[in-house]
């Protein structure tokens, strides 16, 4: 494998699974591994405004990391499911039944399961507490700790591919995820 494509999947593209591509992105360059990721969606709701979360570019901006190349939410497609050696799943309990559903055949095999979830709160939750500095305060304090575990998973999987790489200069992708499987805790 000459550069191993990562893909990060979570619910709607415009949180967890964007921060955590632009999180490995960053590390993997700083690092200098053979390792791109990129970030799919599996549904998207009316709740998303913008490209992305407003508390990514916050929790970016705190670990010094400049970015500002947002694209607008993308929709999974079996091209994606195709391009990509690993799929990390953000949230396994909620979305490999979607996965399963929708690409049952061929693409299990490349699945690393993570069980990070979803903030509890919507836009409308956030717009209702425009006037309610501590319930604003909570929303964030929610959205970044939810961020912090994205950049905990992270920061692992980057650790554990520069064992992998230092030890193993051809691996095969089922090989690959097997052992990133550990991880999926």
């Amino acid at each position: 494998m000459d550069r191993l494509v990562v893909l990060f999947l979570c619910k709607g593209n415009y949180f967890r699974s964007r921060f955590a591509e632009i999180l490995f992105n960053h590390h993997a360059v700083l690092q200098g591994l053979p390792a791109a990721a990129f970030s799919r969606g599996l549904d998207f709701s009316g709740n998303n405004i913008g490209p992305v979360s407003m508390y990514v570019p916050i929790a970016l901006k705190a670990r010094n990391i400049n970015y500002d190349q947002y694209r607008k939410p993308t929709r999974l497609s079996e091209p994606d499911l195709k391009r990509a050696n690993v799929v990390i799943v953000t949230h396994a309990a909620q979305q490999l039944p979607i996965m399963n559903e929708r690409y049952p055949h061929g693409y299990s095999d490349k699945y690393v399961c993570w069980e990070v979830a979803d903030v509890n709160f919507t836009r409308e939750d956030v717009a209702a507490a425009a006037q309610d500095q501590n319930r604003l305060d909570q929303y964030e304090k929610e959205a970044l700790a939810v961020l912090e575990k994205i950049e905990s998973h992270v920061l692992a999987l980057i650790l554990r591919l520069q064992e992998i790489f230092s030890d193993q200069s051809d691996i095969s992708g089922s090989e690959l995820v097997g052992l990133l499987s550990e991880l999926a805790a």
